[in-house]
């Protein structure tokens, strides 16, 4: 079974997305919808400690450096076992009452409804984003970034004129396919003699160059891999970079990011990412860093606005 369910997690992986962030959570969480079709277990002693290993196994087979995870980790996937962990058994705890087979119902019900989420929650995003545009707005970003993507082609597309500096992104150069896709966005009426030139002005900056380039930002734009307990985020490496010299020249930093991205862990300081991600205690292999909430101004998600505490509380309370 745990091939099957392995498969089925290949399956929605979006190769097509080129850094592998884009479908994750749907992957996964169709992943699970599946195990819990399969799983035969009589008891939910049984049924949980299955749901433990199926995640384990999907986790262990697309470690950090997987090619359909390219150099990102798999925190992500991580965090969206973890979700969907809480969720199921939230749910059982509710129907202890309840046969096995009603319980399993109940719960592919619940896969579904992830699934759901995790195909609209950009959208959400989007959609609760439009009130910060405004026109000939300066943004710096780090690297790729699905998200940010699909904000910047959002504002493009709605007529907003935009300047967008983007890191390289090292060590991978992410930075160079984003900017290559906010190149490719076309703004609307690009064919009129009517319309006035519209779109985004790209340019690429190396990673250390950020406080350089600072005072000419109105906000800094960010995804993240996954949201901690506290409200911080983990990310590529070089957010937290970003973000301290944000603060430094009082720069607003935004964070747009799923909430099936929460990951129930409280790092104090870098090195306990690697508890979360045991390839990360190699040096060579520090692919993400952690940026505390002090250093977040907004976090923008598919259940709205608020502040990085906000946002902590909110999914701590959804999922107790």
């Amino acid at each position: 079974m745990e091939e099957k369910i392995l498969e089925q997690f290949y399956l929605h992986f979006d190769e097509g997305d080129i850094y592998g962030d884009n479908n994750i959570s749907y992957a996964a969480s169709k992943a699970l919808e599946e195990f819990v079709i399969m799983n035969e277990d009589k008891t939910i002693q049984g049924f949980i400690e299955s749901l433990k290993n199926i995640q384990a196994y999907i986790i262990e087979n697309s470690t950090s450096g997987h090619k359909l995870l390219k150099n990102r980790t798999n925190l992500t996937l991580r965090a969206v076992c973890n979700f969907c962990y809480h969720i199921f058994t939230k749910e059982i705890a509710k129907r202890m009452d309840q046969t096995m087979d009603e319980i399993k119902e109940a719960l592919k019900k619940k896969a579904q409804d992830l699934c759901s989420l995790a195909e609209i929650a950009k959208q959400k995003i989007i959609k609760y984003s439009k009130k910060i545009w405004r026109d000939d707005m300066v943004i710096l970003t780090h690297g790729y970034s699905s998200i940010v993507l699909k904000l910047i082609t959002s504002a493009i597309e709605n007529g907003y004129n935009l300047t967008v500096y983007v890191t390289e992104g090292r060590p991978d150069n992410t930075g160079e396919v984003m900017v290559k896709a906010c190149q490719n966005i076309k703004p609307p009426g690009e064919d009129s003699s009517v319309s006035p030139k519209l779109g985004v002005d790209v340019k690429i900056i190396l990673d250390s160059s950020v406080a350089s380039i600072m005072s000419k930002v109105d906000y800094v734009f960010l995804g993240a891999e996954a949201i901690v307990e506290n409200g911080g985020i983990i990310n590529k490496i070089g957010t937290f970079t970003m973000a301290l010299c944000a603060k430094a020249h009082k720069k607003k930093v935004y964070v747009f990011t799923e909430s099936l991205k929460f990951l129930n862990t409280f790092p104090l300081d870098q090195s306990d990412i690697s508890s979360v991600v045991p390839e990360m205690e190699d040096f060579d292999n520090l692919f993400s860093d952690y940026t505390p909430p002090e250093y977040i101004n907004t976090l923008i998600t598919d259940l709205g606005i608020s502040t990085p505490y906000g946002v902590s509380d909110e999914l701590i309370q959804f999922l107790i």
